[in-house]
């Protein structure tokens, strides 16, 4: 439903267009992951319930995932 809807596409769109430093955009991600943690989630549910939205982002910031260097 959320591919249909184009909802994550949507949402990395928006905040790439807000033009956030990558640093107050990992930021923000890792106050959003702890949040998720702090509510008792297993790692492994977290990782999979948010990879959907946070990849998009995550690719439309260029912020390189997978790479181990900047």
């Amino acid at each position: 439903m959320l591919t249909s809807l184009y909802l994550t596409q949507t949402l990395a769109q928006a905040i790439a267009d807000a033009h956030f430093n990558r640093w107050v955009l990992m930021g923000m991600i890792n106050l959003f992951l702890l949040v998720w943690r702090l509510l008792s989630i297993p790692p492994a549910a977290i990782i999979l319930m948010t990879a959907p939205y946070l990849y998009p982002i995550i690719t439309a910031a260029r912020l390189r995932p997978g790479c181990g260097s900047a």
